[in-house]
């Protein structure tokens, strides 16, 4: 009798141990089978950055821009600063340097062609800036405004003609519809710039000019 329940206690025994086994299969099967865990959301793309990047140096160039007018309006009360107005301009010293601005400016100054039969416009029609600065190269610049009834078109091919070769960068149309002659030499800079109007076109001629020495 003890030899048989030796067998029946062993065979129960291998019993238990094949049914935990096919649990533990069977546990394993459904774990490989189950559905994944969804991913985590994709970090932000680089284009993301860039678009904060570019706010940020928005908001930086506004903050600049607010903090130099504070800065002129703190230097004005707080500094020695001459200004002497004339009736044909205003003249600006301070101990950081200087600048005048002329209302008046001639065709030989711009050393530019003024279109013929082109009327000057009056309100800021045209004007001289000079700056000076200590240890630094003095500019200035030379600004006029003009109108004519002709079209944009004949206007490009009268300066096309007086300019010629000296034109160093033409613009058919640019980002404000404007055709630009741009004349580059090393510290002497001359503009046309030609903007359609309603009844005509709008003439623009700039000249900044770079020197050592006074600017006037």
């Amino acid at each position: 009798m003890s030899r048989t329940r030796k067998r029946t206690h062993h065979r129960k025994t291998l019993e238990l141990e094949c049914s935990a086994e096919r649990k533990i299969e069977q546990e394993d099967f459904s774990m490989a089978t189950s559905p994944t865990a969804p991913q985590p959301p994709e970090p932000p793309r680089s284009s993301h950055w860039v678009a904060i990047a570019l706010l940020s140096l928005a908001l930086i160039i506004v903050v600049s821009g607010i903090t130099i007018l504070l800065g002129l309006r703190f230097l004005s009360h707080n500094l020695n600063l001459s200004v002497h107005e004339t009736g044909k301009g205003v003249d600006i010293k301070t101990p950081v340097g200087s600048f005048d601005v002329r209302k008046e400016v001639s065709e030989a100054q711009l050393g530019l062609p003024i279109y013929p039969g082109s009327e000057r416009l009056h309100e800021n029609g045209g004007a001289t800036i000079n700056f000076g600065l200590p240890e630094r190269n003095n500019v200035r610049i030379l600004a006029a405004k003009y109108s004519t009834s002709d079209p944009p078109a004949k206007v490009r091919d009268f300066y096309k003609q007086q300019l010629g070769n000296l034109v160093t960068k033409f613009t058919e149309k640019d980002n404000e519809g404007k055709m630009v002659f741009e004349i580059k030499k090393p510290k002497d800079q001359k503009i046309v710039a030609v903007k359609p109007r309603e009844e005509g076109s709008e003439i623009s001629l700039v000249r900044i000019i770079e020197s050592r020495g006074e600017t006037n």
